[in-house]
């Protein structure tokens, strides 16, 4: 193999971790507005590093009314149907925040 292909395929990976990253940074920072303590890493138990995955403390149990409860990836995936994301223990929504994130979201892929 060609010392060259090699250098140009890290590249590549290089390349788009940066630009995963700057996206995961970007929800993150949006979704903060609602949800504070939101943190996001890439993958959950050291695989699927292509999957955004969600975390919140606050937002682990659900809301006292339940059945009108949210997970997180749901409202995510309804603007970014395309993005792999994923809450590994649960990110969940009253439907008021829901609402808030949705408009959130909304416009940030407006704005990109």
């Amino acid at each position: 193999m060609e010392m060259e292909m090699v250098k140009n395929y890290l590249r590549a990976i290089e390349k788009v971790q940066a630009e995963a990253l700057v996206l995961a940074w970007q929800l993150a920072a949006a979704l903060k507005q609602v949800i504070p303590d939101i943190d996001v890493t890439f993958g959950w138990t050291g695989i699927d590093k292509d999957i955004l995955c969600f975390h919140s403390a606050t937002h682990r149990k659900l809301p006292s009314t339940f059945g009108e409860n949210i997970l997180l990836d749901n409202v995510i995936r309804e603007v970014f149907p395309d993005l792999p994301v994923f809450t590994p223990k649960g990110v969940w929504l009253t439907k008021k925040e829901a609402k808030k994130i949705r408009k959130i979201l909304l416009k940030l892929k407006e704005d990109s």
